[in-house]
C-alpha cells in the first residue's frame, strides 16, 4: 500500500508541516518526510533554521504485540563550503509510531 499526506509533528518536534510518502509491504514500512526548511539543531538544543528542502527517511517495521511501528529515521546533509568542497553528514536514530485513537478521519 502507498500513501501520501502532510504531517505535524508532536509539541517537542519541529513546528512546520512536512510532506509524508511512502509505502507498507507485509509488515515492514518506509517512508519520507520533506520540510521546506532545514532544521538544524546543536548540542546545547538551539535551533537554527535554513533555507531548504530538507529530507528524513524512515524505515521500520510493525509490531503487533505492541500495536505499534518502530525502526530507523535517517537525514543526509550535505554542506558545501565556500573553497567549493563538500562534506556529507549522516545523521541517524530510532523512531516509534502508534495510533492515538481508533477514530479515522
Amino acid at each position: 500500500m502507498d500513501f501520501i499526506g502532510t504531517i505535524k509533528e508532536s509539541e517537542e518536534g519541529i513546528s512546520e508541516l512536512s510532506n509524508i510518502s511512502g509505502q507498507i509491504r507485509g509488515n515492514k514500512i518506509e517512508f519520507s518526510k520533506k520540510y521546506e526548511n532545514l532544521y538544524e539543531i546543536d548540542e546545547l538544543g538551539n535551533q537554527t533554521t535554513y533555507a531548504g528542502p530538507q529530507y528524513v527517511f524512515y524505515s521500520g517495521i510493525y509490531d503487533n504485540t505492541k500495536d505499534s511501528f518502530f525502526g530507523e529515521w535517517r537525514i543526509r546533509t550535505i554542506y558545501e563550503y565556500e573553497n567549493g568542497s563538500k562534506v556529507t553528514n549522516d545523521t541517524t536514530g530510532y523512531w516509534q509510531m502508534a495510533r492515538k485513537s481508533t477514530d479515522v478521519v
